[in-house]
């Protein structure tokens, strides 16, 4: 007989992994993409799961009433991560660019700040999203 602690740690386990396999899909389209130069052809089926996979929490979770927002506040914590995983991307992007020589200085730096625009608006956005849901989910649980 299995009880709830087992089935808890296995759902434990079985996101961990998930997270894991998630970091390696996006390691492995960074290094194709910027490192390796293979094209986005060649890298087309990571980037599917990239986009696919928050798109549907999003919407799981939507069905089950549950809000992102409870997991990502926007208190220091999202705020502080936000920025830390901005850093690491600009390091390793400019990291690949200055080693690979790709691009003109000047270059380089447009890209690196579009990229950071992007990614924190995309951050930023969904925090607000979250917040929205929050909301209706609260209002429908009242």
């Amino acid at each position: 007989m299995i009880d709830e602690r087992l089935k808890q740690d296995l759902n434990k386990i079985r996101s961990e992994i998930f997270v894991l396999i998630y970091f390696i899909v996006a390691v492995s389209f960074i290094v194709k993409n910027l490192y390796l130069d293979t094209g986005f052809e060649n890298s087309i089926t990571e980037f599917i799961i990239l986009v696919i996979v928050p798109v549907y929490t999003y919407l799981r979770a939507s069905m089950l009433k549950l809000s992102m927002a409870d997991f990502y506040s926007g208190g220091k914590k999202y705020i502080t991560s936000t920025i830390l995983s901005c850093l690491v991307a600009c390091a390793v992007f400019i990291y690949i660019l200055v080693n690979k020589q790709q691009m003109q200085n000047a270059e380089a730096v447009i890209s690196v700040i579009a990229f950071v625009a992007a990614f924190m608006a995309v951050r930023f956005i969904m925090l607000k999203i979250f917040k929205k849901q929050k909301d209706k989910n609260d209002r429908f649980f009242e």
